[in-house]
């Protein structure tokens, strides 16, 4: 599993706290305090704190829109789209669609804050998931 960078979280960002607790980076009820100086306590091991691996299930709980092709995912806004597939072998394939170009990435994102800051930054709009346990 990879070390965290204080760069790449941001408030919403999911993580997998201890012991096996899933929490959002944030401030209100249910989610964890961390805030500047804490994100980076992350980063330098002080917060022990692991990325939660992307899987298929977290999409299914998210307002990510089930696409008519097995194990596949959409969310997009205005002029961007942003697709994956889950693999059967394993692993995962994304397809950025704009009105210019079709990127392809395949096992680029591993982990589900990077798929929330890819969404986020791509479409504006952040990946909201219903009940997390």
């Amino acid at each position: 599993m990879k070390n965290l960078k204080a760069s790449e979280l941001r408030i919403g960002n999911y993580l997998q706290g201890e012991p096996f607790s899933c929490q959002r980076i944030g401030y209100g009820d249910g989610v964890i305090q961390i805030m500047a100086g804490g994100i980076l306590g992350v980063e330098q091991g002080h917060l022990n704190y692991k990325p939660i691996p992307l899987a298929e299930e977290w999409l299914v709980k998210s307002n990510c829109s089930k696409i008519n092709v097995p194990n596949m995912y959409a969310i997009g806004r205005g002029d961007v789209c942003i697709s994956i597939r889950f693999l059967e072998e394993g692993g995962n394939k994304i397809c950025i669609i704009t009105d210019d170009e079709e990127l392809y990435l395949k096992n680029h994102v591993k982990y589900l804050h990077e798929f929330q800051n890819l969404c986020l930054d791509l479409t504006k709009e952040e990946v909201i998931f219903k009940k997390i346990s």
